[in-house]
């Protein structure tokens, strides 16, 4: 039995689908997952190529707008400017799971 997360139970509409459909990828919900690590070894190598083409052919959700944001790389951006912290990994069904907060 799946235990959900606080996030998981504010979500609603597509949010709650795609969020359902990670946690039928990896059998759990991310924001709930134990062992997670900062480590550099915990990260899987991941170019720009590899996030387009994620988006492109494994997902709908993102418009043309968005897909620009992943060319320029804002979100490795945002990592460099400390907007993003905590991230952690973990490899999991040969996927690596990457969570992190967002500073608001």
């Amino acid at each position: 039995m799946n235990v959900f997360s606080e996030y998981f139970d504010s979500l609603q509409g597509d949010v709650l689908l795609r969020h359902l459909n990670k946690i039928s990828i990896i059998g759990d919900d991310p924001f709930t997952m134990q062992d997670l690590k900062r480590s550099i070894e915990s990260f899987s190598s991941v170019n720009d190529v590899d996030i387009h083409n994620y988006s492109v052919n494994k997902t709908s959700f993102y418009t043309r707008q968005e897909l620009k944001a992943t060319k320029s790389l804002d979100s490795f951006q945002w990592f460099l400017s400390s907007w993003l912290k905590d991230i952690k990994a973990k490899v999991v069904n040969k996927r690596c799971v990457v969570v992190g907060l967002v500073r608001n």
